[in-house]
């Protein structure tokens, strides 16, 4: 790299500058001018270097008169082309003591401090500070202020995401359903009621893809489905006499320890 205080010791006619431009290019060597904030290893560095020699002329000494004061043209461009934030407004319908009050009451803490951060900036506080009180860096702060300016504070909440594919598709959630529903034929299956594991063997049979039990379980409640459990019977059960017990309370009663 070749530093250089300004552009104008570089040569001192402008044939010798383009000259030393045109070689500097050609060795790939970067420059970088102090006086004109030239950095050719950045874009905005390169973007400037290769224009200047098309809109400067030599001065009357026959120097090449490229002005470096703060207020010329060179600064302007340098400014309007690193420092686009700081020309980026922000909507005043609200006023900063106002965001604030909304950032108050905001249940997302996300939200609350891009609303600071917004208020901060609109209160005088340079767009990189008011970006660091709020977490985030300058270039997120000015994403978020475009937002603002386009749909105020509702486009200062995240978009909707479309996450991970459902495991089933709808067909196949409509054939599970009914599987459950039918339930099992004991004869053929050996089985009395479904079970997760059960149904997660039948999906991977019939359609072809492995759940996890916990996935299943996730997925028959989204089906609005819930585990059933059967009521206990004793095999040598007596109809006839719980039929009978139920139509006289008063025997129970006589016979209840606790009465």
């Amino acid at each position: 790299m070749v530093m250089a205080w300004a552009i104008d010791r570089l040569g001192r006619s402008l044939i010798d500058l383009l000259g030393t431009i045109e070689h500097l290019q050609e060795v790939g060597v970067d420059l970088y001018l102090d006086q004109q904030r030239i950095d050719t290893t950045t874009p905005t560095g390169k973007l400037l270097f290769q224009i200047i020699p098309a809109v400067e002329t030599p001065d009357s000494c026959g120097r090449c008169g490229i002005p470096s004061a703060p207020g010329s043209w060179f600064a302007a461009t340098i400014d309007s082309m690193e420092g686009r934030m700081s020309a980026l407004s922000i909507r005043r319908d609200r006023t900063p003591m106002a965001l604030r009050k909304v950032a108050k009451g905001e249940s997302d803490a996300r939200i609350a401090r891009r609303i600071l951060a917004i208020a901060s900036a609109l209160d005088g506080m340079s767009r990189e500070e008011a970006a660091q009180s709020a977490g985030m860096d300058r270039q997120t702060l000015r994403d978020w202020v475009i937002r603002y300016n386009e749909h105020g504070l509702d486009g200062l909440a995240d978009l909707p995401r479309d996450g991970r594919p459902p495991k089933l598709e709808a067909k196949e959630k409509a054939e599970l359903v009914r599987i459950v529903l039918a339930g099992p034929d004991p004869e053929a299956s050996g089985l009395s009621a479904f079970t997760r594991e059960d149904l997660v063997r039948i999906c991977k049979k019939r359609f072809g893809k492995r759940l996890h039990v916990t996935s299943m379980g996730r997925i028959l409640r989204e089906l609005g489905l819930s585990r059933q459990k059967g009521r206990a019977s004793h095999p040598e059960k007596d109809p006839a006499a719980q039929a009978a017990f139920k139509k006289s309370p008063g025997a129970a009663q006589k016979n209840c320890r606790y009465t």
